[in-house]
């Protein structure tokens, strides 16, 4: 978008600005405030960002605008980080199998974004994850664990970095039998029996 000369863009920008924020839009609106950033106009960028959050004010989006924000105010940004933190709540019996994947992909949100500005405190905030299980089709925790650690690589932190990914092994879950899940969706299992086979099972 930063690419595009200004005449244009601004022409484009002019027509967004008037469109009602919804789901189709969202994404455009982080990229509009994006570019008023890159065009040293910070206010314009807030303006937007707080007709998104106004909008929706989930974690996810919280967290990309502290991202944008980030750009020209980073205590602004981190503040920003934290306070989309605080409203995810603790983990709790009784939470649902989507409640549970709901709050640990917004604590795995929370965290990359926190390790632009403190790799320590994101470390906190990904050992909150519940699920501990490696190659998942959701979130977990050491996964996360371990991109916080190559990001403390990327630092220069060999250490830290280390002792993370020993973490995230030392205490994978074991791994699971060799035996046949138990079916998940709306079939049933071929049987062996060759009776049950010519009765359609």
């Amino acid at each position: 978008t930063c690419a595009l000369p200004i005449s244009p863009a601004r022409y484009l920008l002019d027509r967004l600005e008037g469109v009602t924020v919804n789901g189709h839009v969202d994404e455009a609106l982080l990229h509009a405030a994006a570019l008023w950033a890159a065009w040293e106009s910070p206010d314009k960028a807030r303006q937007w960002l707080v007709r998104l959050i106004n909008w929706n004010n989930t974690v996810w989006t919280k967290v990309r605008a502290a991202k944008v924000i980030g750009a020209f105010d980073a205590p602004t940004a981190l503040q920003m980080i934290e306070e989309a933190h605080a409203t995810i709540l603790p983990a709790r019996p009784g939470l649902d199998s989507f409640s549970h994947m709901s709050r640990d992909g917004d604590l795995r949100t929370v965290a990359l974004e926190l390790a632009r500005y403190d790799l320590g405190r994101a470390v906190t905030v990904v050992r909150e994850m519940a699920n501990t299980s490696w190659s998942s089709p959701v979130e977990d925790r050491y996964a996360t664990l371990a991109r916080i650690a190559h990001l403390h690589l990327d630092a220069g932190n060999v250490t830290e970095a280390t002792r993370l990914l020993e973490e995230s092994l030392s205490f994978i879950e074991s791994a699971p039998p060799l035996v046949d899940g138990r079916p998940t969706g709306p079939f049933l299992p071929i049987r062996a029996d060759p009776d049950a086979a010519q009765a359609g099972w």
